[in-house]
């Protein structure tokens, strides 16, 4: 017997499975990133369009309400909440945004009016003064704010998802119509915080 040609043998076919099962590995795995890819892609896709959905939401607000801004300050990341940031804003004309002030602030600095907003499935501030917490007040003060309607956020696996905040650089009149604006902000609340996007945790 040739062991050696023996041998040659059983070496090329080993070398052939080895080959033959990477190039199918190798398959397997473009295969798998390729749907990774498209499943990526579909999501952002899903979150861009649900984006411009809550813009569309918020900007009815703003003129249904007659606000100077309308805002979203939502916590994240979300179930071990730790930071509030506002990415969703509109405003009237001529009304400088509040959203370049509110971003990954720490809730440990406004912890007040952070629980309340995630207590609360309503609050209606008629005088910024009168907000309790003394940074929170400070900031919307030096904004300009003079009064705020906050309606929390929830979905279906989180209790707390964000608060829409309505906010008017003069003080709400007292024959303002609470039961109206209720109804109103829940509506919105409804249709804006099954698909408001998760704030993406980021680097501080």
């Amino acid at each position: 017997m040739d062991w050696a040609a023996l041998f040659a043998c059983i070496t090329a076919l080993g070398t052939g499975w080895f080959a033959y099962n990477q190039l199918k590995h190798n398959r397997l795995a473009d295969i798998k990133a390729k749907e990774l890819e498209r499943q990526l892609e579909r999501k952002s896709t899903r979150r861009s369009e649900n984006s411009a959905r809550v813009y569309g939401e918020i900007h009815k607000v703003l003129n249904d309400l007659s606000c100077d801004r309308v805002y979203i300050i939502q916590p994240y990341p979300l179930g071990d909440n730790h930071y509030l940031t506002i990415l969703y804003e509109v405003t009237a004309k001529g009304v400088a945004r509040i959203s370049d002030f509110w971003q990954d602030i720490k809730m440990s600095e406004l912890p007040k009016f952070t629980a309340s907003m995630a207590r609360n499935e309503l609050m209606l501030i008629r005088d910024i003064d009168s907000l309790d917490g003394t940074r929170a007040k400070a900031m919307f003060s030096s904004n300009g704010t003079q009064s705020l309607i906050v309606q929390k956020l929830h979905d279906t696996t989180h209790d707390w998802v964000g608060s829409l905040v309505c906010d008017f650089t003069e003080s709400i009149p007292d024959d303002f119509d609470e039961e109206a604006i209720r109804k109103k902000l829940h509506f919105a609340a409804m249709h804006i915080q099954y698909i408001l996007p998760e704030v993406k945790e980021r680097k501080l």
